[in-house]
């Protein structure tokens, strides 16, 4: 009989600690012809081997890694994962969520985050843990999450403080200078992400603002990724390339990962700063019954149209209104949302932008089968309808009011307005919130029910049989 030698391990020692798994979850987006596909990702700890596998059964997939430029401190792994079943994490043995080819019932939430004034360093974005543990709870489960975008507050500063004490506004197309016409396309590039910067884009704040206290949600469906004002390359970009940006590998079948651009060195980036901006390309997911198609929005100024953006825009909405397929419930999801009452008694409208490349691309004049606009950005709940149909408009759903402060400015209540120089109808609810909502079915109608953060019923919404707005207390 052979002794075990000093310094090598007998077969009764337990195998070594794999590496830590911070998060798990499935990303739906499109390859690169145009297919509908879901994306298991985990972002783990750095080791060797990088990635763990997938495994059903007897069947494993190999996970790669994402492109790391901005040097984060942690590991994000992808692989293209099948529909309708489940896989498990090899390290952990962690369960991924199944991606259903005709998801329903869908939770749709938006501005998730929380303000470092509001939640102190090392604590969970709330109430937002509080929304996602109650739409995860629900039942039957969710088996799609739309989020309308804003993942990231505590670590998006609005400005960048300099050598000297002095601070700047980082560029936010507008949003820091909204009484600029040219929303910042003339002045000099700031972003927190520069070699000057003290306030850099962190995993620890995407951590505590979004991937922990998203856990329930992420663990129980699939999410469809918008991004927000607050992930421009300016401030949490870098980040969402890395994390939560649908691009995948050109390997795997992808159109290429896209990373923001380099963010500058000793000094602000000199006009013009059109080349420093990253305009990502719609996409349109086939969800059975419901087409859902994402814009991004993020660089879309919400006070002025500017022609170099506003072009762009019209572009990308012509693309979305091509691709819009016929006998489908077309929905189309942005950030900043193409009509919405920003201030209470008021016709403040949001977005500038988006209503004049919208206007650009005809839709005004043979529309489109657009069933239903979503998005977020206002810090609140609102479902805009416009009753006259001489040029008409999808109707609306702001869905922005799942975790950050509030906007009280905003209509609470039903309201009427004119936007976009029409006569709009709507309802307010200035609470904090989630939507849950069935997917349309072969006859587009739809419903679903808001929730407070508590799981509390506030009100329900669909199609077919509310003719002046969309949902009701």
């Amino acid at each position: 009989m052979l002794a075990a030698l000093p310094g090598c391990g007998s077969s009764d020692e337990p195998p070594p600690p794999r590496p830590a798994v911070h998060a798990a979850y499935v990303v739906l987006a499109t390859d690169a012809r145009g297919a509908t596909v879901a994306l298991a990702r985990a972002i783990v700890a750095p080791s060797d081997p990088a990635c763990p596998a997938l495994r059903r059964g007897g069947t494993s997939l190999a996970m790669h890694l994402r492109a790391n430029p901005f040097g984060f401190p942690v590991n994000v792994c992808e692989a293209r994962l099948p529909f309708d079943r489940r896989f498990r994490l090899s390290w952990n043995d962690q369960p991924l969520p199944i991606a259903h080819r005709q998801p329903s019932p869908i939770v749709v939430i938006g501005d998730t985050g929380c303000t470092g004034a509001d939640c102190p360093a090392g604590t969970l974005a709330a109430p937002f843990a509080a929304i996602a543990a109650a739409a995860a709870a629900q039942d039957p489960a969710p088996q799609l999450v739309v989020h309308l975008g804003d993942f990231n507050y505590r670590g998006t500063a609005t400005s960048v403080p300099l050598r000297g004490g002095a601070a700047l506004d980082v560029y936010d197309a507008g949003g820091d200078a909204p009484a600029d016409p040219r929303c910042q396309l003339d002045s000099p590039y700031v972003s927190q992400n520069a070699a000057y910067s003290a306030n850099p884009d962190t995993w620890e704040h995407w951590s505590e603002d979004f991937f922990e206290p998203a856990a329930p949600l992420l663990a129980q469906a699939p999410w469809v990724m918008v991004r927000g004002n607050h992930e421009l390359c300016s401030r949490a970009g870098p980040g969402w390339f890395y994390f939560l940006d649908p691009d995948f590998a050109a390997d795997l079948g992808g159109r290429g990962e896209l990373s923001c651009p380099p963010q500058g060195d000793a000094a602000p980036l000199p006009p013009p700063i059109l080349p420093y901006l990253v305009f990502s390309p719609p996409y349109g997911l086939d969800l059975g019954a419901l087409h859902l198609a994402v814009v991004d929005s993020a660089n879309a100024c919400d006070g002025f149209a500017p022609a170099s953006t506003t072009q762009i825009y019209t572009q990308q909405l012509a693309d979305v209104l091509a691709m819009l397929p016929s006998g489908r419930a077309n929905w189309i999801a942005t950030h900043r949302p193409l009509w919405a009452a920003t201030e209470a008694g008021g016709d403040e409208s949001d977005n500038a932008t988006l209503q004049q490349a919208w206007a650009a691309t005809g839709a005004l004049h043979t529309p489109p089968p657009v069933a239903l606009a979503l998005g977020g950005h206002i810090h609140t709940f609102q479902s805009v309808a416009f009753p006259d149909q001489a040029t008409p408009r999808p109707p609306q759903l702001v869905v922005g009011a799942s975790g950050v402060a509030l906007d009280d400015a905003a209509p609470a209540g039903p309201f009427t307005a004119t936007l976009d120089g029409e006569s709009a109808n709507g309802l307010g609810i200035v609470e904090f919130l989630f939507l849950r909502a069935t997917a349309p079915g072969t006859d587009g109608f739809w419903s679903g029910t808001l929730f407070s953060e508590s799981g509390m019923p506030l009100g329900s919404c669909g199609t077919g049989n509310l003719p002046d707005a969309l949902c009701v207390e």
